[in-house]
């Protein structure tokens, strides 16, 4: 018995101690994982506090930029103090300072002359300029302008409507017979104040473009290549300081609204004819000025010349006599290879149709960083208006944004196999091989505001380009358009879209188009180099967070005034430095938008877009 009890015993005493033993080794993992949780702690803390201090490092460095930013601003506004006080203006005995721009609009043609021109107005020989035309200037050419002129060979005094009616006669059928030697179209002008409420009285624009003068609005500007002005026969000097100054301002008009280098242009009186040329002074607020030599496009009767008298129109001692030699230079500026102009303004081939034929351009649309959008109007549609009669057209501003309109058009021809491609994207109706501009089929209309159901529609577009393995990279509030022919909102310009390969996820390229609405991770990613990078590893959603952003940007107009507050910062980092702070303190505050981000963030593979669109549906419901 009493084996049997200490055997029992024995048997608690090992139960007891397997306990203690199982209770210390809880006690250690407990201990453990209290101690591996003090470590995670501890490491998320170091952690945090590194990107603190690399925040703050960031912060600082910004700061550093943008005091040496506001030292350069203070340099140049000194600088622009010094030259404002050289236009200085007396009004009571007081000064005050007057800018160059408002003081040339304040300013008489005569004023201007003796302000703006004459102190910069230096000689020019034209003549071997436009002797490097490689056109032959023929009998043919020059007869036309002989027969057009007879009106102008009397000796007597001709207003300007008869010299503006002569000289429209002559260059329209000089265009028209032998448009295979110009690069140029001709508009007479004199009573349409397209440019600035100002009315030149010759506008030439390139051949491949069809503007309607009584159905256009800011357009015209925008296509002028050169300039020309008539006047009457009652001075028979071109030294006019009005006239002279008349042409120079429209000159320089053209140079500043259409950002150009140089523009060309002539001043005749009928008894002779002049040549000027105004080039941009990147040192001066002044433009410098240059003319030719007065050239005779008629001689009086008394004079010779070795080709005047070949096609004198009437021997008559009363009558001028027709100079071949100066009408032969005139048809050589005339016919001048399109380079000879300077127009840079936009990226126009003169021999590649624009369908002129069939549509006139009206107006401007958009006014973008590589490019300008028309409306275009079908040449019928004033006799039967009808909407679908309207079209737009894209032109780019410079060869180099050439490959970006390809790039386009290659994307939405991938695109027009996907499901509702005509509800989200915009058919092209034609477009340039060389990627100098694209038509669309339709007139779309800007957004300044985005309603729930477009803000859906807008994931829904975006939920397409992920299933098309695609990347927009350019969201901002001038891409999302809406065509009311649908009343569904569109996205447009594809320029800098992507394609991923199937099970590639990442891609790496060049920083391109918008960056104000990206997300977080794109900022940190730029911000936290040292040196400012110029590819970065494109996710496959990178376009979600910037659809996620531009809405709110759109539809919350503290959202917006942020924004665009940061467009006053003058560098890159300070502005992706403003908009990252914002961006993640929303984040840190809103949760609303950290959960849209979460689910971004946190999907594995696809993100939920029908709980993206729920978050934003619960979204609006805070607003409101």
């Amino acid at each position: 018995m009493a084996d049997k009890q200490n055997v029992k015993e024995s048997e608690v005493d090992k139960n007891l101690a397997l306990q203690r033993i199982l209770l210390e080794q809880e006690k250690e993992r407990t201990k453990q994982a209290k101690q591996r949780a003090k470590e995670k702690l501890a490491e998320q803390r170091t952690k945090q506090a590194e990107q603190r201090a690399k925040e703050a490092e960031q912060l600082a460095r910004i700061e550093v930029a943008r005091t040496e930013q506001l030292r350069l601003e203070k340099q140049k506004r000194d600088d622009e103090n010094k030259e404002r006080s050289k236009l200085m203006k007396t009004i009571d005995g007081q000064f005050i300072s007057i800018s160059t721009s408002a003081l040339k609009l304040l300013i008489d043609e005569s004023g201007y002359y003796d302000k703006f021109v004459a102190p910069y107005l230096y000689p020019i020989d034209i003549v071997p300029l436009l002797n490097d035309n490689n056109i032959n200037v023929t009998n043919d050419m020059i007869n036309i302008f002989a027969k057009h002129f007879n009106p102008l060979k009397s000796c007597g005094k001709i207003v300007e409507d008869t010299v503006q009616f002569v000289f429209d006669q002559a260059i329209e059928e000089l265009f028209t017979t032998f448009k295979m030697y110009t690069s140029l179209n001709y508009l007479s002008t004199r009573r349409k104040f397209y440019l600035n409420g100002l009315a030149p009285g010759c506008t030439f624009i390139y051949k491949s473009i069809k503007i309607d003068q009584n159905d256009e609005h800011e357009a015209l500007q925008d296509f002028a290549v050169c300039l020309g002005e008539l006047k009457s026969t009652l001075k028979e000097s071109l030294e006019d300081k009005s006239w002279i100054g008349q042409l120079m301002r429209y000159l320089d008009l053209l140079l500043e609204i259409q950002n150009r280098e140089k523009v060309y242009g002539f001043l005749t009186n009928v008894q002779y004819i002049r040549f000027y040329c105004v080039e941009k002074n990147q040192n001066s607020p002044f433009n410098n000025y240059y003319h030719s030599k007065d050239f005779n496009m008629f001689f009086m009767p008394s004079a010779s010349s070795s080709r005047a008298d070949t096609l004198q129109l009437n021997k008559n001692a009363k009558q001028r006599v027709f100079n071949i030699d100066t009408m032969e230079l005139f048809i050589k500026f005339l016919t001048m290879n399109a380079s000879f102009y300077e127009y840079r303004t936009l990226n126009i081939d003169p021999d590649e149709s624009l369908l002129s034929d069939t549509f006139y351009i009206k107006t401007r649309l958009g006014n973008g960083a590589t490019s300008m959008v028309y409306e275009l109007v079908r040449n019928d549609y004033n006799q039967s208006p009808d909407y679908s009669k309207l079209r737009a057209i894209k032109i780019s501003k410079a060869p180099e944004h050439e490959p970006c309109f390809k790039n386009e058009v290659k994307i939405l021809k991938q695109l027009e196999s996907s499901d509702n491609f005509k509800l989200f994207y915009e058919n092209v109706l034609n477009s340039s091989p060389t990627g100098k501009f694209i038509i669309f089929e339709n007139l779309l209309f800007e957004l300044q505001s985005l309603t729930l159901i477009q803000s859906k529609q807008f994931i829904d577009i975006i939920e397409s380009l992920y299933n098309c393995r695609i990347i927009h990279r350019d969201i901002r509030p001038q891409n999302l358009m809406l065509d009311k022919k649908c009343e569904r909102l569109k996205l447009i310009d594809f320029g800098y879209a992507a394609t991923f390969e199937i099970n590639q996820e990442t891609k790496q390229l060049p920083i391109e188009g918008v960056i104000s609405y990206a997300g977080l991770k794109f900022f940190s990613t730029l911000l936290l180099n040292p040196v400012m990078v110029c590819c970065y590893e494109y996710e496959r959603t990178f376009d979600l967070p910037c659809a996620i952003n531009l809405i709110m940007y759109m539809t919350d107009n503290d959202v917006k005034e942020k924004l665009r507050s940061f467009k006053d910062l003058q560098s890159i980092q300070e502005r992706m430095g403003a908009a990252y702070s914002y961006w993640l303190d929303r984040k840190n505050k809103n949760k609303n938008y950290a959960d849209l981000l979460n689910l971004i963030d946190n999907s594995q593979g696809s993100p939920d877009f029908g709980l993206i669109k729920n978050e934003i549906e619960t979204y609006f419901n805070m607003l409101h």
